[in-house]
């Protein structure tokens, strides 16, 4: 019973703090007015979800209990006038034909004037539930009871081990154990009973009746009531079919070899063991699934070592979020999974939240500080489906549509999202056509000059409208045209359109007006490049400086190759920038020795300029080192007035983004700057 002279506000802060403790129970708060009436007053997020009802406004007591619990409110309160003693009972509630088993507690002031109760409802597993969840396991389970005594066992362990059901009953669980794994095994339950959480022992010498050794793999699981373990679960799966060195075998095969975590493989194991403790208790699990943004960029460009590096470093991160209901697999290259028992909605996107705040610092590979981020696209169990395939399908539907429409945060699966995955082989059939069929076109975003607000240059962004797929991101289809060969085309495209639209407008007199165009890493590293950008300039009779090629840091590996390029156009007269700047290999040398003419601030560091002080630090050094050095600046991604007065403040010259223009086509762009 609580301190009776809490107030009536103290009580429900009580309440709520308990309902967090313990969050899979229900709880609810029943009051008493002057009428004598009973009203539940206040529920907590499991009672709503189960009761799938938002309890907005207060609830007759009697009604809810009549109508959902089916029972009488007086006669479930044992109510007869007198005071209301704390006890438990259990309770039945059948919903959508399945019946719940509850223990549920009662505990009430019995000192104010009006009555104030407090009911939890707590879940209770059947042991038939139990003995399905056993007997149906193909790897061997024992149960042992405090005192170290096996109380249940499964076929499995009968099959394995060779000893009779009755024979196990009668030996301590220690008596099975090899004598050099006693202790490790006497520590794993220890663990399990202080920590009250599951835990794994990669290796453990079994007996089986013969006095032959088999080597196993064990899981410990405490059985919890009234928050202390009463039993455990161990799980042992034999790992001696894989030879004599079992234990190497065995990590290798469930392993990630790179970053030592848990594989897919591993994953499809876990899966199935905690669904079957999932539907047994009637828990949600969730899966999300993390990607790297630009990882390939960086990768090419600080080689594949320091990329096995920078994925350690990341995983180091990650793994700080592991604990007894989460666990994260590698499933290939940047993508990794994590599996989250006992989720719900709620929870899960706290912990996605979690996962990409991991991200707000740099990592350092040899002194170098490489800034990445992660997009996460996540699914329940069982609402999204029950099986794992389909699961992990659709989380990566719901990331393909984050990388695609709002990269870096997270998004929940739904059925609308388009199934990019699928339509590959049929996109890129279609993209080959794309130009001769006229459904390539060019938008163009205005570069505005931030002292005097005028705007004299553009960027040149490819669009495509398909009539299978309709208007398709350029983040879907432009992995596609690299990775076909078709960028080479297409860029040649885009550059010709670009040169034409140059030339009209020095035939109408706009003659200051410039055009930047992004070149692939592909295009910049034919051994032609810098000839046909001459070809182009001199077929349009174009000034070279209208034009302008915005370089990736990817493309300047090679630094011989990369300045022989670079020193060729400049003779030509165009203008040469560095575009995503901070996101790749942001060496000071080539700065140096590159003839480069702008800088583009890549709009990871803006968006966040504001709020964020490491963001605002490195936006800050970027543009006094470019000054320095005698190159402009233009920042990219600016979206707030904040942004505009901080960038100002630091003399950056130009800024682009959805704050001055979306991208729009070149009808818009002559209406509203050249009328």
């Amino acid at each position: 019973m609580y301190n009776s002279s809490l107030s009536p506000q103290q009580y429900l802060d009580f309440i709520q703090k308990f309902s967090r403790l313990y969050p899979e129970s229900m709880t609810m708060l029943i009051e008493q007015d002057s009428n004598n009436q009973y009203w539940i007053t206040y529920v907590n997020k499991s009672l709503k979800t189960f009761f799938e009802h938002t309890f907005e406004h207060k609830v007759l007591a009697s009604s809810f209990f009549t109508l959902q619990l089916g029972t009488n409110l007086e006669d479930f309160l044992l109510q007869t006038g007198e005071v209301i003693e704390p006890y438990t009972k259990q309770i039945i509630i059948r919903k959508k034909t399945i019946q719940h088993t509850f223990n549920v507690g009662v505990i009430a002031d019995t000192t104010t004037q009006h009555k104030v109760i407090c009911l939890t409802l707590t879940k209770v597993v059947s042991n038939e539930s139990y003995c399905s969840l056993m007997d149906h396991n193909l790897d061997p389970v024992f149960t042992i009871n405090q005192f170290g005594q096996i109380i249940k066992s499964n076929q499995a362990a009968t099959s394995i081990f060779g000893y009779k059901q009755d024979d196990f009953l009668k030996l301590p669980y220690l008596e099975l154990v090899s004598k050099q794994d006693k202790l490790k095994l006497v520590k794993l339950i220890e663990q399990t009973l202080e920590q009250k959480q599951p835990i794994e022992l990669n290796e453990c010498s079994i007996k089986n009746v013969e006095g032959r050794t088999i080597m196993v793999y064990v899981k410990s699981i405490p059985i919890i009531e009234y928050n202390e373990v009463k039993e455990v679960q161990l799980i042992l799966r034999d790992i001696s079919r894989y030879g004599e060195s079992g234990k190497t075998d065995f990590y290798l095969s469930y392993h990630d070899q790179l970053t030592d975590i848990w594989n897919k493989r591993a994953l499809q194991v876990h899966f199935k063991e905690e669904e079957r403790i999932a539907k047994c208790r009637g828990h949600q699990m969730a899966i999300i699934l993390l990607d790297l943004d630009r990882f390939k960029k960086i990768n090419d460009s600080i080689g594949f070592n320091k990329g096995d590096e920078l994925l350690k470093k990341v995983v180091q991160r990650l793994s700080t979020l592991s604990d007894a209901n989460s666990q994260i697999y590698r499933q290939n290259g940047d993508d990794f999974i994590f599996l989250l028992q006992q989720s719900d909605v709620e929870k899960t996107e706290y912990f996605a939240e979690k996962v990409l705040a991991l991200f707000k610092k740099p990592f350092c590979i040899d002194e170098l500080e490489l800034n990445i981020s992660g997009s996460i696209g996540g699914v329940m169990y069982p609402t999204d489906g029950a099986e794992l395939d389909d699961l992990l399908k659709k989380a990566g539907q719901a990331l393909r549509y984050v990388k695609e429409r709002v990269p870096s945060t997270f998004r929940f699966y739904h059925s609308k999202m388009l199934d990019t995955s699928n339509n590959g082989a049929v996109m890129e059939s279609h993209l080959r056509r794309a130009i001769e069929k006229n459904e390539l076109s060019i938008h163009y975003q205005p570069q505005v000059d931030l002292d005097t607000g005028k705007i004299n240059s553009f960027e040149a962004l490819l669009r495509w409208n398909n009539p299978k797929f309709g208007s398709v991101p350029p983040s879907v289809f432009i992995p596609i045209a690299e990775d076909s060969g078709l960028i080479l085309e297409i860029g040649d495209w885009v550059l010709n359109q670009v040169c034409i639209q140059l030339k009209e407008w020095q035939i109408n007199g706009f003659i200051d007006v410039r055009i930047a165009v992004n070149i692939s890493s592909k295009q910049f590293k034919q051994e032609a490049f810098a000839n046909a950008i001459k070809k182009y300039i001199y077929k349009y009779e174009l000034n070279p400086q209208s034009l302008e090629l915005e370089i990736t840091e990817s493309s300047m590996t090679n630094i011989h190759e990369t300045l022989a390029i670079l020193q060729e156009l400049k003779k030509m007269g165009v203008i040469i920038s560095i575009d995503d700047f901070g996101t790749g290999y942001s060496s000071l040398s080539y700065l140096k020795k590159y003839p480069i003419d702008i800088i583009k601030i890549d709009q990871s560091f803006i968006k966040e300029i504001e709020q964020d002080e490491k963001d605002e630090a490195i936006a800050k050094t970027i543009i006094h080192l470019a000054h320095s050095l005698g190159m402009k600046v233009i920042a990219e991604g600016v979206e707030k007035k904040d942004h505009v007065e901080i960038l100002k403040e630091v003399k950056c010259e130009k800024a682009q983004g959805y704050y001055f223009s979306r991208p729009v086509p070149i009808e818009s762009i002559i209406e509203m700057y050249f009328c």
